[in-house]
């Protein structure tokens, strides 16, 4: 069971880097073609990091030895996307928030757990999927923008595309 929980965790990894680069990529395109989308940059900036940091914490610190870094790293993007919410309310950022409050709880117990010698296998690997969970949604909240963004210029482009036919079509 171990090491199919780690095998399972070295992948979801990659996995997760993937879908972080692309949360990025996508804000960046879209925050070049439109300003306003320059928080969801900024988050998604905050993410490419925070993955970083986890994965070295993982790497340095070993399980479950990181589990009382986490905290630190979420509490303090709760903080700067909280903060950042009040001044300019979008939703996705609400949910961003929810998620990073979620796994400060979820950190919270698990820690909890973990100094008492409670923390089973299972209780880990639930607690891992929970928080693997929790960020596939802040991810979903925080690239909704950018796909968001190249999704209406696609069908912008399309619908375009027709009424220049259209409009060429006339001219016969």
């Amino acid at each position: 069971m171990p090491e199919l929980f780690w095998w399972l965790t070295k992948n979801v990894a990659v996995i997760f880097g993937a879908m972080t680069f692309i949360v990025w990529a996508a804000n960046q395109w879209a925050t070049h073609d439109d300003r306003r989308h320059v928080d969801a940059l900024g988050v998604s900036l905050m993410f490419c990091v925070s993955y970083l940091l986890t994965n070295t914490l993982e790497m340095t610190a070993g399980w479950p030895d990181m589990i009382a870094w986490l905290p630190f790293l979420d509490a303090t993007l709760c903080a700067m996307i909280y903060f950042n919410w009040r001044r300019h309310p979008k939703p996705w950022k609400a949910v961003v928030v929810a998620a990073l409050v979620a796994q400060l709880t979820l950190h919270f117990a698990a820690t909890v757990l973990w100094k008492s010698d409670q923390l089973s296998p299972a209780g880990a690997l639930l607690y891992a999927t929970l928080i693997n969970g929790l960020y596939a949604v802040q991810l979903f909240a925080c690239g909704s923008v950018g796909i968001g963004h190249g999704l209406g210029r696609l069908f912008a482009a399309r619908r375009d595309r027709r009424r220049l036919a259209a409009v060429a079509g006339h001219g016969q």
